[in-house]
């Protein structure tokens, strides 16, 4: 079954690619999230992220458009992803220790983003994928840990059970001040909704923008620096910090697959609201953006020790035609 799952993303990619090229402009984007990266020598929860995006114009989409409609412009996204999760200590092995599951959530999704008038920003995606062991997240964690010469995690023959998953979200972005072509500062309220087999949440949230950047419709902070003219791209540098509070209603890579009667070992409760929060610096120039993250997210499973967790991510975006 997994390997099926590879060879339909394979087979997707490489039908999809001629047409991709053929569109006007287009963005490869790299993600990678760890909690390595803020040195502070903790390799638990939320652990390691990678994420890969190709971001286009839909043609046909953007042809339709005029200045009596109230969308701007329309971008689209096929994004591939990893993210693994295992306890606070990787090398716990008894189930009554593990204070959060082994697992990871490995996924295909496809995206579009509808970009407003008055700086408003919808996003919805569809997402196909598996959690639990076919997720490879023992194998990547692994590797990671021979390649940089760290003691070999020991936990992974505890970790959950596979589920195929299907996952939708959508995401909406209002802005709060009056339109205006320079200013230093823009204000997002943000609202978000996940439905499907491995998260089903709400969470409301501000967006807060501040430096030199652009209207939503082309700011790399929606990923949007694409366009018909993408030559002409002004720079962007840039602070931004997001807080949000979530609902949660389910989380498998904590209670393990929604429709498994054997889940797995040492599935826990939720906590059903979180507060969490994203900072960072972006800056983009011509055809590149780069960007710095750090995140906080409150402990989303009640049995984890610590409080909160913490990580940190970079991201790498080029832009060609």
């Amino acid at each position: 079954m997994p390997s099926a799952f590879l060879r339909f993303v394979f087979l997707w990619f490489g039908l999809l690619l001629p047409q991709l090229l053929l569109a006007q402009s287009h963005e490869l984007k790299v993600i990678s999230e760890n909690d390595a990266y803020l040195w502070n020598r903790h390799d638990g929860y939320y652990t390691n992220g990678i994420f890969a995006s190709f971001y286009y114009l839909p043609s046909k989409l953007n042809n339709r458009l005029d200045s009596t409609r109230k969308v701007t412009k329309i971008t689209s996204t096929y994004q591939i992803g990893q993210m693994i999760y295992n306890p606070e200590n990787v090398f716990l092995v008894t189930t009554r220790q593990i204070d959060r599951p082994y697992t990871g959530y490995l996924y295909a999704q496809k995206g579009f983003s509808f970009f407003y008038r008055k700086n408003q920003v919808l996003n919805v995606s569809a997402s196909l994928g598996f959690t639990g062991k076919h997720s490879y997240a023992k194998q990547i964690q692994t590797l990671i840990h021979k390649t940089f010469n760290f003691i070999p995690p020991e936990g992974w023959v505890k970790q959950l059970n596979s589920e195929f998953s299907l996952n939708l979200r959508g995401q909406y972005f209002h802005s709060l001040l009056p339109p205006k072509r320079q200013r230093w500062l823009e204000v997002f309220t943000s609202a978000q909704v996940e439905l499907g087999t491995p998260f089903t949440s709400a969470s409301a949230g501000l967006l807060f923008q501040l430096g030199l950047f652009q209207k939503a419709s082309e700011s790399s902070l929606f990923n949007a620096q694409i366009s018909r003219n993408s030559d002409h791209q002004k720079p962007e540098i840039y602070f931004f910090f997001h807080p949000q509070l979530k609902y949660q209603l389910y989380n498998s890579t904590i209670q393990g697959g929604l429709f498994l009667q054997d889940k797995g070992p040492a599935t826990g409760p939720i906590t059903p609201f979180v507060y969490l929060h994203q900072l960072g610096i972006t800056a983009a120039f011509h055809r590149l953006t780069l960007s710095s993250t750090f995140s906080y997210t409150q402990r989303e499973a009640r049995l984890m020790r610590e409080k909160a967790e913490h990580y940190g991510g970079f991201a790498i975006a080029y832009r060609f035609n």
